[in-house]
């Protein structure tokens, strides 16, 4: 099986992420920890991924995710909207569904990456945030609910619950 990175890196058209799951915690434990004690996020976790990103819009793939927001907010949710608002600023398209809004699609209920409209990838993670896989899916009906998650969702620079100055400095 190929890793996650080497599909991400395969796209030529787009990609597109959709984060069901609410925390995180276990994959981005020690950023976090840092955030929770600090009350500030150490952008070199997230550097490689902005070069990543620059490069694939440089060859014309465009990104777009959709975060799903429970409320109340939790911190890890919080912890991470304030890397989403910042990631945004490298052409990352991230929208943010909540919960209700969410509630009334029929969609599955699951985190997946879908690579050139094409290829969908399940991400699959353990109790406690942290990734453990990943299996394919059937693009037909990921297709659909892609499409339904971003006509419900609004840009993240728009989020009418949540407002945060840039922290990045």
């Amino acid at each position: 099986m190929e890793s996650l990175g080497g599909y991400l890196n395969s796209a030529r058209k787009s990609l597109f992420r959709f984060e069901y799951l609410q925390n995180f915690s276990g994959t981005d434990k020690e950023a976090f920890a840092h955030w929770q004690k600090t009350g500030k996020i150490d952008w070199t976790v997230i550097q490689e991924w902005w070069g990543f990103l620059e490069r694939k819009h440089a060859e014309g793939v465009t990104t777009t995710r959709v975060r799903l927001v429970e409320l109340p907010i939790s911190e890890y949710t919080k912890f991470e909207l304030q890397l989403h608002y910042e990631t945004a600023k490298h052409g990352d398209d991230i929208r943010i569904i909540t919960d209700n809004q969410f509630g009334k699609l029929t969609i599955p209920y699951t985190d997946f990456w879908m690579i050139d409209d094409q290829l969908v990838l399940r991400t699959l993670y353990d109790e406690h945030g942290m990734f453990i896989g990943m299996e394919k899916g059937d693009e037909k009906g990921y297709r659909q609910a892609k499409l339904a998650l971003i006509a419900n969702s609004v840009p993240i620079e728009r989020s009418p619950f949540f407002r945060w100055p840039s922290p990045a400095g």
